[in-house]
């Protein structure tokens, strides 16, 4: 019997005592963490003070608790707080916490793990944020329609992804990305037009989806970034992009729909332009595709500006459509010697439903006009020219300056795109024999077939 009465006591003090909430110093406690902590549970009002202070701990019937939590709807709508100082031990802001703080001009949250949907919304007092490192998750709308907010600090998390509306309502005009962050998540600045320009630290590595549809008018690629996927899609005020390091893959739509994009470089490193990277990029005239390039994916280069474009002998796979859309795209040049097996639908698109290339010039390498001539899909342009023998920079005609490249070449093979274009005995290098034929063939001593 004893043994009941006793359990049935510390079941009722249990329940009481996660039942309870305390009030002190005007701040509303609730327990936590089955009573072993206390949650901010809300604000009376009454004490009107613009700056509140959160003590790391509270006493409870002469013992000390921490406060770990700031409960939903915690100051919701107490406009006249200015500041609020929250210890490092609270780990959880939840839903609401803060919003309609409309007085509120600074807060920071070092320690906090978990930020609730809505947590500072309507805090159109806030100026400045920083995310700190110890964040873990953030919910949607966190700083929706915090029309002062202009400047944000992000530290180094585990978020890879945030939502697309954690900053809805928000017209950022500076980013201060820390410079020991590696992952850019995905929706960073999503739909931030107001953000012009932001420098990405050395440290970076992947750049997938963080800058979609933001103002962006610019923007530099540090030497350590792998991965560029849907990095920079709908950007429709970037003009300029910089690679400064060498990157393997242009991920799928990393620049697609970027109507004013028209200056970038494809670092010669490059093997893989995937999927619609750069569909969209209406005032994109030219582009250099890297040496190296194997494959081009699907609707990669549709809708463009290009005029003319370059196949590098190195490619291996041209999926459907990639070259869809481009109207003005009426010269194709293709370094391969032996004509790449495609799909009818590499030139065709959604909206110019047939890119009509029977109009269109396809420049080839010397010796291989008949290849193409009876290759499928190849042989409908309107028209198939051999490039001159020994013009080693495809500029359609045989000069001193093929010659400087090929002497240049012997000396520092990587100092021409594609080897064989030098290679004029097609012996499997470049040396003086090539040289000899060069020079024969600008004095017009050597046969052109």
């Amino acid at each position: 019997m004893k043994k009941l009465l006793s359990l049935f006591f510390a079941l009722a003090t249990c329940l009481l005592m996660n039942a309870a909430h305390f009030i002190i110093d005007g701040i509303g406690h609730n327990v936590a963490n089955n009573g072993y902590a206390l949650a901010v549970a809300y604000y009376d009002g009454y004490h009107k003070m613009d700056t509140i202070v959160i003590p790391e701990q509270a006493m409870v019937d002469g013992e000390y608790y921490p406060v770990v939590k700031v409960d939903a709807q915690a100051f919701k709508r107490c406009d006249e707080v200015r500041c609020i100082l929250l210890p490092r031990t609270i780990t959880e802001l939840s839903w609401d916490a803060f919003s309609g703080c409309s007085g509120l001009t600074s807060i920071s949250f070092d320690g906090v793990t978990t930020i609730g949907n809505n947590a500072f919304e309507g805090c159109s007092g806030l100026t400045e944020v920083t995310i700190p490192s110890s964040v873990q998750s953030m919910g949607s709308n966190v700083f929706l329609n915090c029309t002062s907010l202009e400047k944000l600090t992000y530290e180094p998390t585990n978020i890879s992804s945030l939502s697309k509306t954690w900053l809805s309502g928000v017209s950022l005009k500076e980013m201060v990305i820390d410079e020991n962050v590696k992952v850019l998540p995905q929706n960073l600045a999503y739909r931030q037009t107001s953000l012009k320009t932001v420098n990405i630290p050395e440290s970076v590595t992947h750049i997938n989806s963080a800058f979609i549809e933001s103002g962006l008018t610019s923007i530099e690629i540090p030497k350590l970034v792998r991965s560029v996927y849907s990095a920079f899609e709908s950007c429709h005020q970037l003009k300029s992009v910089k690679f400064n390091g060498d990157i393997g893959a242009i991920g799928y739509g990393a620049f697609c729909d970027c109507p004013s994009l028209t200056d970038i470089e494809i670092p010669g490193t490059v093997t893989t332009l995937a999927a619609h990277a750069f569909s969209g990029c209406i005032s994109l005239k030219s582009l250099k595709l890297p040496p190296k390039l194997s494959s081009i994916g699907v609707r990669t280069l549709a809708e463009t500006g290009l005029t003319s474009l370059m196949i590098p002998a190195s490619i291996v796979q041209i999926y459907e459509r990639s070259l869809g859309d481009n109207p003005y795209l009426t010269s194709i040049y293709c370094k391969r010697r032996n004509p790449l097996a495609i799909n009818s639908d590499v030139f065709e698109g959604n909206y110019i439903l047939d890119h009509i290339i029977d109009t269109d010039t396809l420049y080839v390498p010397h010796g291989c006009r008949d290849k193409y001539i009876a290759a499928e899909v190849w042989k409908d342009f309107g028209t198939i020219v051999e490039m001159p023998w020994g013009d080693v920079n495809w500029d359609n005609r045989v000069d001193v300056i093929d010659l400087n490249m090929i002497t240049n070449a012997i000396i520092d093979p990587k100092s021409i795109d594609t080897p064989t274009d030098a290679d004029l005995n097609y012996d499997g290098k470049v040396d003086i024999i090539d040289v000899n034929i060069l020079i024969n063939l600008i004095l017009g001593l050597q046969k052109t077939d």
